[in-house]
This record gives structure tokens, C-alpha cells and sequence, in this order.
């Protein structure tokens, strides 16, 4: 019996050292990416965040946010930020995560302001083309009355 609480004295050192030291062997394998590893991890999380901002944000749909809102639609480009999807990033380091987000938001707000401003000067060609319109025939219209 005098030996049972040696043994479970030993078994509870034994096991606190593994856990020390398996943390401090962790920490000393955490080893640095080489650059170019990251350049290239940079470049595919550019061009795949790129490529899911063309096929994921409705061009069509923001250019008749700016056609019907007119500057209002060019500030909800602004405003309101597209995040990238979260299941494009399973799997993928935290540098392509970091990337690929930032490129996303950048592309989306670019594709949205860019339709939203063509679709707004749309709405002000018209507009313009309408008033002028409207003038040409009122003038016309006053000099034809002649009682």
C-alpha cells in the first residue's frame, strides 16, 4: 500500500512534464513561410477574389440601383460592403484568407460604384434629353397659337 501513492505521484509528474513540454516543442517547430511561398500565396488569392467578385455581384442590379436611386444608389455602392464567402476560405492559410478578403471587398466596391455611377448618369442623360424635350415642345407649341 506504501507504494500505490509513489506511483500515482510519479504517473502525475510524468504527465505535467509531457504537457509542458509538448508545448514548448510546438512553439519551437512554428517555423516561417518562405517569400516565395507568399508571393504565390498572394497572386492565386488575388486572382481567385478578383474572379469571385466578377461572378458574384450583380453588375445588372447595381446599374439600375443607380438608374432608379440616382446618387442615392452611388452612396449605397459606397456604404454598403460585400464580404467575400466564408466556404471560399475552408481550408486556405490565414495570409490567402487575409488576401483574398481584402481583394474581394476592393473588387465588389469597385464593380458596384463603377455600375452604380453609369447607371446614375444614365438617369441624368434622360433626364436632360426629357427637360430638353419638354422645352422644344412648349416653345413650339406658344408660337403655333396665333388667334
Amino acid at each position: 500500500m506504501i507504494r500505490k501513492p509513489k506511483i500515482n505521484a510519479l504517473i502525475a509528474y510524468v504527465c505535467m512534464m509531457c504537457v509542458l513540454c509538448t508545448g514548448i516543442f510546438a512553439q519551437a517547430q512554428n517555423t516561417p513561410v518562405p517569400t516565395e511561398n507568399l508571393a504565390t500565396v498572394r497572386a492565386q488569392a488575388i486572382t481567385d477574389a478578383t474572379r469571385d467578385a466578377h461572378n458574384t455581384i450583380s453588375s445588372t442590379g447595381w446599374y439600375f440601383i443607380g438608374c432608379l436611386g440616382g446618387i442615392a444608389g452611388v452612396i449605397a455602392a459606397y456604404v454598403f460592403d460585400s464580404n467575400a464567402s466564408q466556404a471560399r476560405l475552408i481550408g486556405r492559410s490565414s495570409d490567402y484568407a487575409i488576401i483574398y478578403s481584402d481583394t474581394y471587398t476592393q473588387e465588389a466596391k469597385k464593380i458596384k460604384t463603377h455600375k452604380a455611377w453609369s447607371g446614375c448618369i444614365t438617369l441624368g442623360v434622360f433626364y436632360v434629353a426629357y427637360v430638353a424635350i419638354v422645352c422644344i415642345v412648349a416653345a413650339n407649341s406658344g408660337s403655333n397659337n396665333s388667334y
